[in-house]
């Protein structure tokens, strides 16, 4: 059941070095700085040299700033707010974990299946 309903999310998180069951902490952090350095010079570096070219018009720059500035700021505080709290989320994975272990009816497989493709 455990592996079922995490084997989505545990991806998503290895990929960008957030999986708080990682044991390869130096690992998932470099993952973790190159994923934010990439979002840096992908998003933020075209979109500040636009907000300078069009600095005059103040519609524009507030349009550039909403498409990407805003959601990258947002974007790389939870990834930050993940990452300070990453014992926190392993304890709480744990927990989660052992939980799962202890039950077997029918009615949580099914629970679980459901879970999966959610």
């Amino acid at each position: 059941g455990y592996e079922e309903c995490i084997s989505n999310t545990r991806w998503t998180m290895k990929t960008v070095g957030l999986w708080p069951l990682d044991d390869a902490v130096i690992l998932s952090t470099c993952k973790l700085i190159i994923g934010m350095i990439a979002m840096v010079f992908t998003l933020i570096i075209p979109q500040t040299r636009k907000v300078i070219k069009v600095h005059d018009d103040f519609n524009l720059t507030l349009e550039i700033l909403t498409i990407a500035n805003i959601d990258f700021y947002v974007a790389l505080l939870k990834l930050i707010t993940v990452w300070y709290y990453k014992i926190d989320l392993r304890k709480l994975l744990l927990q989660i974990h052992a939980d799962w272990q202890n039950t077997s009816t029918e009615e949580q497989r099914k629970m679980w299946l459901n879970a999966r493709m959610s």
